[in-house]
């Protein structure tokens, strides 16, 4: 379109926030004029004539050279009628900026479910940014724009490709440099570093690799980005130790501060235990009494210090008579005895026992009854700490001896108290000091982590690229979708919203919209005044993947039915089956529409027949069985009468078909009399007439509904917002409904012309020798 600097076009420019008026306004807009042609010219000039502002409309005034010259101009909005209104054509890029300037109400939709959209879900999501399932007019304006802002028109940029050329990027763009840096390094990642165009397939394969190598977000590093196992298992390492605090759902990735965290723990950790480490010339100190095998000797000790510490004070208790044996065993929770039927009762009664039976001389002799829960630990205790202490074998332990024992661990107890309390304690010490012994490894995490900020920065990007092809892709015709629906009336063409092509009852049926509510949807079907079928379209296994709505808007109702089944070809060529679960019954053709008060009459007369039929029929059995088999006897002459055969009178029967032959030959010599004293004209004429009472009203009121037949309910039942009323034209009746002709298609134009002829010569023939025979045979019709 010209510069908006022209008067004519501030003017009639769409007003940029809609809003702030009532959406009526008193000049009529361009792309209205345009539309319109001299009418248009003739709105402009009138409603100018009006304006109070006499020096305005000098200024504005449009003459109609100027008007053709608008329309003329390769930028100016071109428009179509389709359905029964005038069209905005979006046909290239630099269309789209035409459905910027149109008023919202101009659109054929404002709004859509995105459920009802077979296109790329990755784009649908970049539309619905509130992610409420719809897609309103404004989104696919903000769409525009930004596409608009970032991508040449024709023929560099070109829509529904999924590849885009480096100089279809706008190079004035607010995100061109960003967007031209990731295309250059898609085709450098491929090997191409000359390639001038880049793929929505290459991309996309690269921000797979990107998300995988666990660096798909900025200062955070996964296992996955790790190029040697030794840095893979830090990473893990301190992942570990931070789903240890109870992190839901525990992290995938570590930051710089929690590597820096887990090294300074580390550090802590092995210092702590450094301590415990034995000089070159001792094998023994006081934190480590019994040397290397003190650690596991202390856990021993730790485990038995709760049991013998008891003991040793009911030794006391027992020597000095302060309670006796048998009542110092502590009792259960209740204070009564153990059910001794109840072994988990019993067994929690005797951990909580002492180690063994206290005695007066307040020794633990190991050769008597040990507590059985205790014996094997105390075994190893005895074993593995006491002997190597003591310095010889024990058979028995004393107060005095487990006091020196206690005090000889007392240094390393002190030391343990002091363990620091960080979850790296949880990993071998060997591997905490691989960790701090090579610091190569936690210098690599820590480049990682820089380069993650580098690299997510690049990820953005990425998907700015993919942005920018889906929108090369898909956004002409979703704005088609909203604003015209050119693809629809295309005979070649598939809309955004439409899901395949059933074939059933030997027809294609090529028009369909996904049903999201079956229910909502018929009560729009019934007032399109079109024929719906509903189908359950099912995948493998017998699973029901969504349901459509399916016009059928040519030829007859024929066996459409409930619970018939087909096939549906989705539009990505997938054969799936369908089933009918419902129908919407409406007039499919003038055809069926006018032979329907025939075919009840037919049926009605049928019904009429087989009753009067199976009247007959049974009068006919009666006067046979009365006829042909003879009275039966009484008892009292049976013997008299064993010989007399079954048919008794056979004149009867020949009495009876006689009559019914006669009545027959009667009724068909009154219907001959009765017709030969009429002229054939006049039964010609009355049976014309009494055809045309039936046929007139039901052909007027079925072409008042066929001309009726609206696609927007098929739209507006699945959830869209819609505008303008779609009529079903002839053409596009056709497109919907096809029966395949195999004949006709083979034969060439001429033959099929001339089988037409030769089928109109035949028919006059039969006509021409129906009458004669009528004037030769019928008497008085001559």
């Amino acid at each position: 379109m010209p510069s908006c600097s022209h008067p004519v076009h501030r003017s009639f420019a769409r007003s940029p926030n809609p809003s702030l008026t009532r959406g009526v306004s008193s000049e009529p807009s361009l792309l209205q004029a345009l539309a319109l042609g001299r009418y248009g010219l003739v709105a402009i000039n009138v409603a100018y004539s009006l304006n109070s502002n006499y020096d305005a409309y000098d200024s504005y005034y449009m003459t109609s050279a100027t008007l053709k010259a608008l329309a003329l101009s390769a930028a100016a909005p071109r428009f179509r009628r389709q359905g029964g209104a005038w069209q905005l054509c979006l046909e290239s890029i630099a269309d789209l900026r035409h459905a910027l300037e149109l008023d919202d109400a101009l659109w054929v939709a404002n709004s859509a479910p995105v459920a009802t959209l077979a296109v790329d879900p990755v784009f649908l999501s970049w539309l619905d940014q509130d992610g409420d399932g719809r897609i309103r007019e404004d989104a696919v304006r903000e769409a525009i724009r930004w596409f608009l802002d970032h991508l040449q028109a024709e023929p560099l940029g070109r829509p529904g490709d999924t590849t885009l050329a480096f100089e279809a990027i706008r190079p004035e763009g607010p995100e061109s440099a960003h967007l031209h840096a990731a295309a250059r390094k898609v085709a450098r990642r491929f090997g191409n570093a000359g390639a001038q165009t880049v793929s929505l397939d290459q991309v996309r394969q690269i921000m797979r690799q990107v998300e995988q190598g666990g660096l798909d977000r900025p200062g955070l590093v996964r296992p996955e980005a790790a190029a040697s196992d030794g840095v893979r298992q830090l990473i893990e390492d301190v992942l570990g130790t931070l789903a240890s605090s109870g992190a839901n759902p525990p992290p995938s990735a570590i930051t710089i501060e929690q590597l820096e965290q887990f090294l300074v723990d580390t550090r802590d950790f092995l210092g702590w235990l450094d301590e415990s480490q034995l000089p070159d010339s001792q094998t023994r100190t006081p934190l480590m009494p019994l040397g290397a095998a003190t650690m596991p000797a202390f856990d021993l000790f730790a485990k038995l210090t709760p049991r013998l510490d008891p003991y040793f004070t009911l030794c006391d208790a027992v020597r000095f008579n302060l309670a006796r044996a048998n009542k110092s065993a502590p009792a259960t929770e209740s204070g009564s005895p153990p059910d001794w039927n109840d072994p988990n009762a019993v067994r929690e009664q005797m951990e909580r026992a002492p180690v063994a039976w206290p005695t007066p001389d307040g020794k633990l002799n190991f050769e008597t009854a040990i507590n059985p829960l205790c014996r094997e630990t105390l075994e190893a205790f005895r074993r593995e700490v006491l002997e190597p202490l003591l310095g010889g074998p024990v058979f028995q332990l004393d107060a005095a001896q487990w006091q020196q024992v206690k005090r000889t661990f007392a240094p390393h107890v002190e030391w343990r108290s002091r363990q620091p309390a960080t979850p790296a304690s949880r990993i071998p010490a060997e591997r905490l000091r691989r960790y701090l012994g090579q610091p190569e490894l936690a210098d690599r995490v820590r480049a990682l982590i820089a380069d993650s900020h580098g690299t997510a920065f690049d990820l953005e990007n990425l998907r700015r690229l993919e942005k920018l092809l889906l929108f090369q892709a898909y956004l002409l015709r979703l704005t088609n979708s909203f604003v015209n629906f050119s693809d629809l009336y295309h005979p070649e063409h598939r809309a955004l919203f439409e899901m395949g092509t059933l074939v059933m009852d030997g027809r294609r049926f090529t028009f369909s919209v996904k049903v999201v509510d079956r229910a909502l949807h018929a009560r729009f079907s019934n007032a399109s005044n079109m024929f719906v079928l509903y189908a359950e379209i099912i995948g493998d296994r017998g699973t029901i993947l969504y349901e459509v709505a399916v016009p059928v808007t040519g030829g007859v109702k024929g066996t459409l039915q409930a619970d018939k089944w087909g096939t549906f070809i989705d539009c990505n060529g997938r054969m799936l089956n369908a089933h009918i679960v419902q129908t919407v019954e409406n007039p499919v053709s003038l055809r069926e529409a006018i032979a329907a008060p025939f075919k009840r009459l037919g049926g009605a007369l049928m019904a009429r027949f087989g009753e009067k039929t199976a009247e007959q029929e049974k009068k006919l059995e009666t006067l046979t069985t009365q006829t042909i088999v003879g009275a039966v006897p009484p008892a009292s002459q049976a013997g008299q009468r064993t010989g007399t055969p079954i048919l008794a009178n056979p004149g009867g029967i020949l009495a009876g078909g006689g009559i019914a032959i006669a009545a027959l030959g009667s009724s068909l010599a009154f219907i001959t009399s009765t017709l030969s004293r009429l002229d054939w004209t006049t039964i010609l004429a009355s049976l014309l007439g009494a055809a045309a009472a039936v046929i007139v009203p039901v052909a007027l009121v079925a072409m008042v509904k066929l001309a009726g037949r609206d696609l927007s309910c098929m739209l507006e039942g699945s959830g869209w917002g819609i505008n303008a009323r779609m009529a079903l034209t002839r053409t596009l009746a056709g497109t919907f409904t096809r029966r395949p002709t195999p004949l006709f298609v083979a034969l060439k134009a001429h033959t099929r012309r001339r089988l037409w002829w030769l089928l109109l010569v035949v028919a006059l023939a039969l006509g021409a020798g129906a009458l004669i025979l009528w004037n030769e045979w019928v008497p008085g019709s001559r």
